[in-house]
């Protein structure tokens, strides 16, 4: 729940108590498909997630809602720590443009496991993300893990259709 008078994606709010709970955007790490990239001939589903991981980044460090967004489905279902679930593309979406509008990101992703099964795929890995206000302000740095569920669809594209982080405590 957001506290009374904060904006879920202000600088303020998330400083709010960086010794136990930092947040990153509601696409941190989550988003991760293939989207559309092209990867090498013969590559593993293990290879496409990775390479979806590579997309994801770009999109998400250059502040590209559009990229961001083609990269879940349209059911998808984004759970940040702290706030209700992102249902659906379009609430995607808003969300995408809400984080946007108050900050450049630069993050990183390390995979530690990738369990596949038919079209459902799980990505289990660590994250980290230095968010810089637009507004200006002190840059905030997050880190945490997440798990990601991606679906592949009739088209062969892995899309995300589950995400959920959280943030590893400070010492």
């Amino acid at each position: 729940m957001v506290p009374s008078g904060r904006r879920r994606w202000s600088a303020d709010f998330w400083r709010r108590d960086m010794r136990t709970d930092i947040f990153s955007s509601a696409f941190v790490v989550l988003s991760l498909s293939v989207g559309g990239a092209t990867v090498g001939i013969a590559q593993t589903v293990e290879d496409e997630i990775k390479a979806a991981g590579l997309a994801w980044e770009e999109a998400y460090n250059n502040g590209d809602v559009d990229g961001v967004v083609a990269m879940h489905a349209e059911d998808a279902v984004v759970m940040p720590p702290g706030f209700p679930a992102v249902v659906g593309g379009d609430a995607v979406r808003a969300d995408a443009e809400a984080f946007f509008s108050e900050f450049e990101t630069d993050h990183a992703t390390e995979i530690h496991q990738i369990v596949v099964e038919g079209d459902i795929a799980i990505e289990r890995a660590d994250y980290t993300d230095m968010l810089t206000p637009k507004a200006g302000g002190d840059p905030i740095a997050d880190a945490g893990k997440h798990i990601v569920v991606y679906r592949r669809g009739s088209d062969g594209d892995w899309k995300i259709l589950f995400a959920i982080w959280n943030p590893t405590p400070a010492d």
